[in-house]
């Protein structure tokens, strides 16, 4: 079992290297190189772990050169690591102000979803730009969590112009099995504590600060989703997506989802 932690790393398409293997070089990319070298001052000989998302297995890799462009190392073991993902597939959060947004994304990851949904509502006091540099900055903040908290797969994260938009995308990849669960202050809504286990995958729904329009709830209720509330106190809407997401977690645990082969 590995019980020390090393700087985790993820192959990606700019990676070069012919098979993943004991004993096989493979040539980082420029960024991951600079950082290695010039933030985390790694010796050659030192020791990282790195990640291929797309069979999510995890390699030991040994530096065998200095390089801020494409630095080399050598696979020395296969670990044998979960990947341990959150019952919480979809986190479907309103844009929030500030760096509220930002702050859901990296806790989310953290604690093991596997997609977020990012959406204006009709009260996000900022609204969301859908352009390619914004995507390309949650992809960023996303892959920069997953890093940190030693995960095997990065999250998929998707912008939508509005909740109808969110929903739609949502359904188009989801099951019919699944579990759709708005977080809400409505006093009839259901306890999620006292809510029974569920082996289903769920998708979490959060709103924008000042909660939902009647218009919207009207449509979430159409949907399908099922208004749970999260306990007696009025939350801000970052809390209510991590503690929402966290509580699941808990509740219903962790699961270990390996790709099939």
């Amino acid at each position: 079992m590995q019980t020390r932690r090393y700087p985790q790393f993820f192959i990606t398409k700019e990676t070069k290297f012919s098979k993943l293997d004991i004993g096989t070089q493979i040539i980082l990319n420029k960024e991951d190189s600079h950082h290695i070298t010039s933030v985390l001052r790694l010796s050659i000989g030192d020791t990282i772990q790195l990640v291929d998302t797309k069979n999510q297995s995890a390699y030991l890799a040994s530096l065998e050169n200095k390089s801020r462009s494409d630095l080399k190392v050598k696979i020395s073991e296969k670990l044998n690591l979960q990947s341990l993902k959150s019952p919480v597939e979809t986190l479907v959060l309103a844009n929030l102000k500030g760096k509220n947004t930002t702050l859901v994304c990296e806790k989310a990851v953290e604690l093991g979803v596997s997609r977020i949904i990012i959406f204006n509502s009709e009260r996000s006091v900022k609204k969301l730009s859908l352009d390619d540099k914004t995507l390309d900055r949650y992809n960023k903040i996303c892959l920069s969590a997953a890093k940190q908290s030693n995960k095997l797969f990065i999250p998929e994260v998707i912008l939508c112009s509005s909740l109808n938009e969110a929903i739609t995308q949502l359904f188009t990849i989801c099951d019919n099995s699944d579990l759709f669960f708005c977080c809400s202050l409505k006093q009839e809504d259901v306890l999620l504590s006292s809510m029974k286990t569920s082996t289903a995958k769920v998708h979490l729904l959060v709103g924008a600060e000042g909660d939902f329009t009647d218009e919207e709830y009207e449509q979430i209720t159409a949907k399908g989703w099922k208004h749970i509330s999260l306990g007696p106190y009025v939350l801000r809407s970052e809390t209510a997506a991590i503690a929402g997401v966290a509580m699941l977690s808990a509740l219903i645990g962790y699961k270990n989802e390996m790709p099939s082969m």
